[in-house]
């Protein structure tokens, strides 16, 4: 029953977190958008962090120019194989141009050492025209853990 209860209250603790941290972003967004070009990397080989705080993942990168004369939305689309151990729990974000949109920060699984499969959907309502940089970052809650993530994929979809 305590698991149980522990899983139900972590994600309204992470969501209390996020709405403290970004107080003036809107609870729904909500639009349209083209998205025509696609870019993807494809990882088989593992890789793992002991960081504490945000720190880039591994092949999961891109540079990119967003097109057209107004703003439009980017979408990066990530899942991967996450194992954390020693008490860590793995949490993962996505950067565009060194910002973080609000709803880009997520716990992505439990300290319970097995293996899950995560995959995200990440929306930038509202990318500029010009050039842009994309980065999934990740990183553990605590000292001496460490995170380790199998079989990426990192998929960004975009207006050239």
């Amino acid at each position: 029953m305590k698991r149980s209860i522990a899983h139900a209250v972590r994600p309204l603790l992470v969501g209390a977190l996020l709405a403290a941290a970004f107080p003036a972003a809107a609870a729904t967004v909500s639009g349209t958008c083209n998205t025509s070009q696609t870019k993807f990397i494809s990882s088989t080989h593992s890789v793992s962090t002991t960081a504490t705080s945000y720190v880039t993942m591994p092949d999961a990168s891109f540079s990119f120019t967003q097109g057209g004369k107004s703003k439009s939305c980017v979408v990066v689309f990530f899942s991967a194989r996450l194992e954390a151990s020693n008490g860590s729990a793995p949490f993962l974000s996505a950067l565009l141009d060194d910002s973080i949109f609000p709803t880009s920060q997520e716990l992505v699984t439990g300290n319970d050492g097995l293996v899950h499969s995560y995959s995200a959907i990440f929306v930038f309502p509202s990318v500029a025209s010009g050039h842009h940089t994309m980065k999934m970052r990740w990183h553990g809650n605590v000292i001496g853990g460490s995170i380790q993530a199998v079989n990426r994929n990192t998929v960004l979809q975009y207006s050239p």
